[in-house]
């Protein structure tokens, strides 16, 4: 199981807000929440069409802007969460997806969570930024996320990362009542551009087919799992992209959480792993996705 104890949330006062909050409520018992901090960044003053300082300006330097905001989410989250989960809000000014990371890293947090808009609103904040910049394990959820965690996806590339995204989507599933846990392999197939004849290609995607499997069984072994409780798709990869491919096996699949690992076994497979991850979070916006680290 991750430690999932301190938990930092991008917030920005929209209604996105309270579903993103309502989400972290529901897995607050699951992932073993014991402080949450609640971060909300004011663009820098230089930032065009920042309402923000717009109003503080307004207003007059009397006007306490930050003790306000503080005092907002405060009543939200005593609402909320019981007392055994402290809670805290950071407001910080400046760049929003750098000051975001910095703060939840100073606070020392395991986990940052990001709520995703249906339209982006032009934050800063952008999923694809946070995905490659913090360090620590991420949790994306959409605007338009349901209280429920009934199949869970894990896409493995037979990393040790991807042995740990999928060591706690079977957590999880524990944890929570009729959950399942499905995971996906993309299988390479014979580059399009050979001058293959339809045998030949069909021998070698065959083979592909069959040394994942192989590697399969030896991520099993390695990682002391059992296949009965780990049942897994082989995908073969023809003309998408793997992040296009992943985005439509989700939703192929009702998928209503998505734990992924964030980079594969070497340098040249860390880049083009974590790229399919980045991609992925960044368009992909159907249920919630974590990223492990």
């Amino acid at each position: 199981m991750l430690n999932t104890q301190n938990v930092s949330v991008a917030v920005d006062l929209s209604s996105t807000d309270d579903k993103v909050l309502r989400y972290i409520h529901f897995l607050s018992d699951k992932l073993n929440i014991k402080k949450l901090n609640l971060i909300h960044v004011i663009p820098s003053i230089l930032s065009p069409g920042n309402a923000d300082w717009e109003m503080h300006e307004i207003l007059g330097p009397s006007f306490n802007l930050k003790g306000k905001i503080k005092d907002q989410f405060l009543t939200k989250t005593e609402f909320l969460f019981p007392k055994e989960i402290f809670t805290e809000v950071e407001i910080v000014e400046g760049n929003p997806y750098r000051e975001m990371i910095i703060a939840a890293e100073n606070l020392d947090s395991n986990l940052v969570v990001v709520g995703r808009k249906e339209k982006s609103e032009g934050s800063g904040i952008t999923a694809q930024r946070i995905a490659r910049n913090f360090s620590g394990n991420v949790l994306f959820v959409p605007a338009n996320v349901n209280l429920r965690v009934t199949k869970i996806s894990v896409p493995l590339d037979f990393s040790d990362n991807s042995a740990r995204a999928l060591k706690e989507a079977l957590y999880l599933s524990k944890e929570i009542k009729k959950c399942s846990v499905r995971c996906v392999h993309i299988v390479n197939t014979a580059p399009a551009n050979y001058y293959l004849d339809l045998k030949t290609r069909n021998q070698l995607d065959s083979q592909f087919l069959q040394s994942a499997k192989m590697a399969w069984d030896v991520f099993l072994g390695k990682f002391d799992l059992k296949k009965e409780e780990v049942p897994i798709d082989f995908v073969q990869k023809i003309n998408e992209s793997s992040s296009e491919i992943l985005s439509n096996y989700f939703k192929d699949q009702k998928s209503d959480f998505v734990v992924m690992g964030a980079k594969g076994h070497t340098a040249f497979e860390n880049f083009l792993y974590g790229s399919v991850t980045e991609t992925l979070v960044d368009r992909f916006n159907d249920c919630p996705v974590m990223i492990v680290r």
